[in-house]
């Protein structure tokens, strides 16, 4: 990729510090944690709490008629069209600024949990909903990154997207489990179901009411080229690697957790007197990954994303294979698959992303934001009918075999793209000890 992978975030902070005159202040100088920063966090806390409940979503899809299959295809369509729209938004996040995409995000998720109330019966509505609500959280994720990625100082990239995603962590401690009591495990009405919905809602007019108090820190770029031809130029510009490879196959895995996770439960009888396996599963990811998130939000700047990304791969993929350890009598088993896998993922989000957006310059960052969202939407297109497929034609523990073994391929095939990377003195390149001559 030669110089044009070099980027803001991958030079030293001294460099750096001269590079990214944001605000009228150096990067350098820019305090990470303040006033801004707060609020943002709080606002996608309450943001990923509402999304989290839905985790349960597979279930309201059978409780309307639905199956497994019909499942995949719900959430495949959804990622399917969201992919095609995502790449409109990342120039409009760099010419009208982060924060305001993330407030349009915020509302148009919130009227896919309203609107969701109405629907009795699985139809051609389930899908147009599905369609908007992943357009509304990609613009969610989308925005709140390039956010935090341009308001943060260039040398703490990793650390303020690791930060900022362990509010994710927190949201999978509880929020499923709250689903769970709202649901109940017995048969389940559409009040529960609308109880679920609008709880969501509730917590998502905190995060809207969040986000009125936020400061646009960064302005939009009057320059920014819209359409899909000025995406694909700076995409191809700023081609970020083998990273994309990773990312792709590490979204596809997720799709087992917070898709079929709940569909698998519900088959096995994976339940105690007042919870399903779902919440204690997600405490266990939720609660060791947001530990081993705040204990290591600074090691892959120190010893190298590329090895952190490749120790996380190997872990989201042993978490697979531990899914047959889990034995329906034992309600305690969950915690195995859901402490690996919650340990592999607050490695592996930071990391991606991190290395994704670093070979895209500061102003272009909506765009590098979207791209890193695009891959995220191809994982749910691709995995989501594939896995329904397998899960409902073969059962759940050729689906745990098959993400297991894909997570494994993928770390093997980065570790050997990638193999400079155990030699050199960062362990990659865009490592705080020199800068990155490329990104592969």
């Amino acid at each position: 990729m030669g110089k044009s992978a070099t980027s803001v975030a991958d030079a030293p902070p001294d460099i750096a510090s001269t590079m990214e005159p944001l605000a009228g202040v150096r990067g350098a100088q820019r305090p990470l944690f303040n006033r801004d920063f707060a609020i943002a966090f709080l606002a996608h806390l309450t943001f990923v709490y509402a999304n989290m409940l839905l985790t349960h979503y597979a279930r309201w899809v059978e409780f309307i008629g639905g199956s497994v299959r019909d499942v995949g295809w719900v959430l495949g369509v959804g990622g399917c069209v969201a992919l095609i729209l995502r790449p409109f938004a990342g120039p409009y996040i760099d010419r009208l600024g982060a924060h305001r995409i993330w407030f349009v995000g915020l509302l148009m998720f919130g009227f896919t949990l309203f609107a969701s109330i109405s629907i009795t019966s699985l139809g051609p509505y389930v899908y147009l909903l599905r369609v908007l609500m992943l357009v509304g959280q990609g613009l969610i994720f989308t925005a709140s990154l390039t956010y935090i990625s341009q308001s943060a100082p260039a040398h703490r990239q990793t650390e303020a997207i690791a930060i900022f995603g362990a509010a994710g962590f927190i949201g999978m401690c509880t929020a499923p489990y709250l689903g769970d009591v709202l649901l109940g495990t017995g048969d389940r009405g559409k009040e529960d179901f609308d109880r679920l919905f609008v709880t969501a809602a509730v917590l998502l007019c905190v995060g809207i009411a969040l986000l009125t108090c936020l400061r646009s820190f960064r302005k939009g770029t009057a320059t920014t080229r819209l359409g899909l031809r000025g995406f694909v130029q700076t995409v191809r510009r700023h081609w970020p690697g083998s990273v994309l490879a990773a990312s792709l196959v590490y979204c596809m895995v997720l799709q087992v957790p917070f898709a079929f996770l709940a569909s698998y439960v519900d088959a096995e009888g994976i339940r105690g007197s007042s919870v399903s396996g779902v919440g204690i599963f997600f405490l266990a990811y939720g609660g060791l990954g947001l530990i081993v998130r705040l204990f290591t939000c600074r090691v892959p700047d120190r010893f190298g994303r590329r090895r952190v990304l490749v120790v996380g791969l190997m872990l989201v993929s042993l978490g697979m294979f531990s899914f047959f350890l889990v034995d329906s009598a034992r309600l305690w088993t969950v915690l195995i698959p859901g402490l690996i896998c919650g340990s592999g993922h607050a490695l592996l989000f930071p990391t991606t992303t991190s290395l994704t957006l670093a070979s895209f310059p500061l102003e272009s960052r909506g765009v590098g934001a979207t791209l890193s969202l695009m891959v995220f939407d191809s994982g749910v297109m691709l995995a989501a009918p594939l896995f329904g497929f397998v899960a409902d034609s073969f059962g759940f523990a050729t689906l745990f075999g098959l993400a297991g073994t894909m997570a494994l391929a993928v770390t093997v095939y980065f570790g050997l793209v990638n193999r400079d990377m155990w030699s050199s003195r960062s362990g990659e390149a865009g490592g705080p000890l020199s800068p990155a001559p490329e990104l592969r």
